[in-house]
């Protein structure tokens, strides 16, 4: 009997051990990649809580499984509750759907309903195969965190769950040996689930002897050191690593830390495309000159600038376009879409930069091509880290975002600013490193580019810092606006009294942030945003015939005032382009936010410090993302104020902790005068519930003197032996009030005075001395 007993409970612990490791394993794989790893470990231990609960629950009530012939079988009661947390996980998911809030997607959502009905399963052991339930749902459970996961500790809670298998399998084969011994009987084989494995095993190698070398090359690519059978397929998006054709050639579908000799290599639409489709095409430099009657090559000379290179595209933005032509409707669907973002929205993704202004074109910076040192972290050393720079008083927290790319073909990265970290696909070790070095350019001040134009389908993830705004007004470098590159504050001669005039009105604003939104908060609100408007080809003045004539625009003439302002004012800004990922245009059945050719978006970058340049968008509509202090973050920042001053005081440390330990130490006590309090001064309004809550005080007295009314003794009985002649009054009002019907009603002042005299008479020094000496 106790070596039974003693294997059915390792059974019983090695499975509550498998259904926690293989929890585990998939908490950790659809956790978000800045979780820290206790987070997933104290959901499980919340589940493993919830399970013995549940258990003990059952062992006192039995709510939820009786015996019916000698076997326990599990009450209604049990199958909704089990069927609620299978269920709930789905409705919750399609109700997100429908509500057009972020879901999860299905993976997880199976997950989480595959957990709940493993542990559920667990918390009945004495039920008909609910510990091989529970076990069977724990390995597809682990097989689920194989293959979706990336953490580092999957592969040694595999080992572990690989190892607890084979003894969960141990204590299983001697607890059935034990009961057919017992029974007189020998163990038998289950003759159809060996059949149905063998059949299914002949199956696949009849399936795939033609395809490799036959039944040895088959079977050999289940040893581990076998090295396998040489077979490849170039097409092959799953295993180890993607095949050849998806990596490189010319119809690659995915990208890797490869080198290769041609790339993908598609009419996809670049970013100097999406821009004209979005604006217009620019004006011929002929057009322009006959219109205004001002050579460009004067303009340029008056500035010491180098006329561009107008067959280079993307080198410069005109602000002289011809205008679009009818945008194309925005459709629901996203399958034309040049961009997928999922994560936090309004999103800002910069491509390029602009620092120069001849009057007519914004120029892009010489590339700078500098070596981006990236450096691999982590457990799966997949992310790749930026250097750190200084500039955390600003930075709030940080945001994690995926960009996948559509239809855009760009050797730029669309990268939010400040970025952390970056990771490209999930390839991970040391050679990542050393890849990201080789690949990885830095094209301009805060602009990634990669040495190769990333193929349609490729996932980007980017883990970047948020400013805060408060955070940001009191910084002293923001109302300096000192910079030894004139280029930043380069103003064209004949629009500096346009930009100065308009900038005189915020002359007597403090510096700083305060004068910066200033200006800005102005453009948005006396200003309209009007993508299809042109600068005439005969202004010489665009900024003054935006700011003095045409009050409206589209989001480069904005940014164009905006910067040239801000210069006058003495603030080193340049011109930024790229992607607006808009909150409304997210689409909930597929959890991302699709960028189109109208998503294309200017903007301005104000320098603080060295090599900080912080984002503001003064176009109508367009909100800057600043950092948001969450509940949690609120708490956090809570606590942080309140114990801060604690820990830099010893003395009043000590203190505080003196008076938490006394109070924790003497809670009954000081629960006890709470009650008092309220049952003499504040009473409540029913004469029912005032007599309830004097009874529970008393038994709490009880407590507190050492002498806890016995729960077979009535009230009656036992206070009838401390205070005979209140006692009785009170519980005769009392019983009244539980059995009766509304003889209370009328006497509510006797109540109260019972109840009074029945609390002075039981005083905890009182009844010490009284329950002592009966």
């Amino acid at each position: 009997m106790w070596l039974r007993h003693a294997t059915w409970m390792q059974t019983q612990a090695i499975s509550v051990l498998l259904v926690c490791i293989s929890a585990l394993s998939s908490r950790l794989a659809i956790s978000e990649p800045d979780t820290a790893w206790y987070w997933p470990a104290l959901i499980v231990l919340g589940y493993l809580f919830s399970t013995m609960m549940l258990m003990l629950l059952d062992s006192r009530t039995q709510w939820f499984s009786r015996v019916r012939d000698d076997i326990p079988i599990l009450t209604g009661r049990a199958l909704a509750v089990g069927l609620l947390l299978v269920v709930f996980p789905f409705a919750d998911g399609a109700g997100r759907i429908v509500t057009a809030a972020h879901f999860r997607p299905l993976e997880q959502i199976t997950i989480v309903a595959l957990t709940n009905f493993s542990f559920f399963a667990l918390a009945f052991p004495r039920i008909k195969r609910s510990e091989s339930a529970a076990a069977g749902v724990s390995l597809v459970l682990l097989m689920a965190a194989l293959m979706l996961g990336e953490h580092g500790a999957i592969v040694p809670l595999t080992v572990a769950y690989g190892s607890l298998c084979v003894a969960w399998l141990a204590a299983r084969h001697w607890r059935e040996m034990s009961t057919a011994a017992r029974n007189g009987g020998a163990p038998r084989i289950p003759l159809l689930p060996v059949s149905c494995l063998v059949l299914l095993l002949v199956g696949v190698t009849a399936a795939s002897s033609r395809v490799a070398d036959g039944m040895p090359g088959i079977w050999g690519e289940w040893v581990p050191s076998s090295g396998g059978s040489r077979w490849a397929n170039p097409g092959a998006l799953l295993g180890v690593g993607d095949g050849d054709w998806m990596v490189s050639g010319p119809n690659a579908k995915h990208t890797g830390p490869i080198d290769s000799d041609h790339f993908l290599e598609s009419d996809l639409p670049t970013m100097y495309d999406v821009m004209m489709e979005a604006y217009g095409e620019p004006r011929p430099p002929e057009e322009l000159r006959r219109a205004i009657f001002v050579r460009q090559e004067k303009m340029l000379a008056q500035q010491m600038h180098k006329a561009p290179d107008q067959g280079e595209a993307g080198r410069q933005f005109s602000l002289y376009r011809k205008g679009r032509s009818q945008p194309p409707e925005r459709d629901s669907e996203n399958a034309t879409a040049l961009l997928y973002v999922e994560g936090n929205t309004p999103l800002h993704l910069s491509m390029n930069v602009y620092e120069r202004f001849d009057g007519i074109n914004w120029q892009e910076p010489p590339k700078q091509q500098a070596v981006c040192s990236l450096e691999a972290k982590d457990a799966d050393m997949s992310w790749l880290w930026l250097p750190i720079r200084q500039a955390n008083e600003i930075y709030g927290g940080t945001r994690a975002h995926k960009v996948r790319f559509g239809r855009l073909t760009s050797d730029r990265l669309p990268a939010p600013n400040h970025l952390e970290r970056i990771r490209l696909g999930k390839h991970g070790g040391e050679s990542v490193g050393r890849w990201a070095r080789d690949v990885f350019r830095w094209a301009h001040e805060g602009i990634l580019s990669i040495r190769q134009c990333l193929p349609q389908g490729t996932y980007l993830e980017f883990a970047s810092h948020v400013v805060d705004q408060e955070a940001l007004l009191q910084v002293d470098a923001l109302a300096g606006g000192i910079t030894t590159d004139g280029a930043y504050l380069d103003v064209p001669e004949h629009l500096r009294v346009s930009a100065e005039a308009f900038a005189q009105r915020f002359a007597h604003v403090q510096r700083g942030g305060v004068q910066i939104n200033a200006v800005l908060n102005h453009l948005r609100t006396h200003y309209e945003h009007d993508r299809d408007a042109t600068v005439p080809p005969t202004c010489e003045d665009p900024v003054h015939h935006f700011l003095h004539q045409a009050r409206s625009g589209p989001a480069y003439q904005f940014a164009t005032a905006a910067a040239l302002v801000l210069r006058s004012l003495g603030y080193p800004t340049r011109v930024v382009s790229g992607f607006y990922a808009s909150p409304a245009h997210f689409v909930a059945r597929t959890g991302n936010t699709p960028i189109r050719a109208e998503d294309a978006h200017v903007w301005i970058e104000v320098r603080i410090g060295a090599g900080h340049w912080i984002t503001f968008d003064p176009t109508p509509g367009y909100q800057t993302e600043w950092y948001r202090a969450s509940v949690f973050d609120q708490m956090k920042a809570l606590a942080m104020a309140v114990t801060y001053p604690l820990i830099r005081s010893p003395i009043k440390s000590s203190i505080v902790l003196v008076l938490v330990v006394g109070l924790w130490w003497q809670r009954l006590r000081a629960r006890e005068r709470l009650l008092t309090c309220l049952c003499l001064w504040w009473p409540p309004r029913n004469s029912k519930e005032r007599l309830i809550a004097t009874l529970r005080l008393m038994d709490l007295r009880c407590r507190l003197c050492g002498f806890s009314r016995p729960t077979s003794m009535t009230p009656l009985a036992w206070y009838g032996r401390v205070v005979e002649s209140d006692c009785h009054g009170f519980m005769r009002y009392l019983y009244r009030a539980i059995y009766g019907h509304d003889e209370t009603a009328q006497c509510v002042a006797d109540v109260t005075r019972s109840c009074r005299a029945v609390l002075h008479a039981t005083a905890i020094s009182k009844m010490r001395n009284r329950l002592s000496s009966v």
